[in-house]
């Protein structure tokens, strides 16, 4: 399983899947606004909740969980399943384009916001290896 460079607070690997879906929308709508090319409103869909969900599952070895990560072992593993589960809830679901638009906006400049924080932050010392291969 592919992981991070570094590892990233629990709080943040929850606002992961919100945040891709609210950037992807975003995105979209912000084609839409340009184009003109379509007059109705955005839809929510399963494919982008899977997408979402396969992100925060490839990114949950790389969180720092509280007291070691042991007893959060499972929420690793559900959490994915329950993001798939609300996207297919939600499928279909319409969205107006301009709000879609600035709430994606904003959800990008802060995914942007937490790299800079984070990518700058020294990683602690330990007998473990980085976390930039490929995990088996």
């Amino acid at each position: 399983m592919l992981c991070l460079a570094r590892r990233v607070p629990a709080l943040m690997w929850f606002a992961v899947p919100l945040l891709f879906v609210a950037g992807v929308l975003g995105l979209t709508g912000l084609g839409v606004l340009v184009t003109g090319a379509v007059r109705e409103p955005l839809q929510l869909s399963g494919t982008l909740c899977g997408a979402a969900a396969a992100v925060t599952f490839a990114t949950g070895d790389a969180v720092s969980w509280p007291g070691g990560g042991r007893p959060w072992r499972w929420v690793r593993r559900l959490y994915p399943l329950a993001v798939l589960l609300g996207g297919v809830a939600v499928d279909g679901v319409r969205l107006p384009v301009v709000p879609a638009v600035v709430v994606g906006l904003g959800a990008l400049a802060l995914v942007g916001a937490m790299v800079v924080r984070y990518r700058d932050r020294p990683e602690p010392v330990t007998d473990e290896p980085p976390y930039l291969a490929v995990r088996r």
